[in-house]
């Protein structure tokens, strides 16, 4: 709790498979194209789509298309404790970014309406670890 607002003691959690045991855990790499899926998600889609194939070692997204966001282009100069107030459901507990991916995530929709044609040109999107560096790097579908 903080001063009269319930907060989460902890935003992320990891489980250890051998184990069992829950640990507090935060993931600030969060892979490749986060405001392109998060736009996904933020328009309604309710079907949650696998991207990793643990077999190949593949990040593999899209495509897809999402639903219209009408009033997009407003609400990106809407100051930030409106977007909290609205667009959060528990706008005193949420993480210090989510006001910046909240606006990239309608930034994207308002830029590529169509993503099936604008974004995948009807091909997913596949990614690999650079084994060196641990980067999402680009790979052909």
């Amino acid at each position: 709790m903080e001063g009269r607002h319930h907060k989460p003691i902890i935003y992320g959690m990891g489980i250890d498979v051998q184990t069992g045991e829950v640990f507090p855990a935060s993931f600030p790499v969060k892979g490749p194209d986060m405001d392109l899926r998060s736009a996904r998600l933020f328009t309604g889609s309710e079907e949650t789509l696998p991207i990793y194939d643990p077999s190949s070692g593949e990040l593999r997204i899209g495509p897809f298309d999402y639903s219209k966001f009408p009033g997009g282009e407003a609400l990106l100069h809407m100051p930030d404790h409106m977007i909290l107030q609205n667009l959060s459901t528990s706008p005193f507990a949420e993480p210090p970014h989510f006001v910046e991916s909240t606006k990239a995530a309608v930034r994207y929709i308002c830029n590529h309406p169509r993503p099936r044609e604008t974004v995948f040109s009807n091909r997913p999107r596949c990614y690999i670890q650079d084994p060196q560096t641990g980067e999402w790097v680009p790979r052909q579908a």
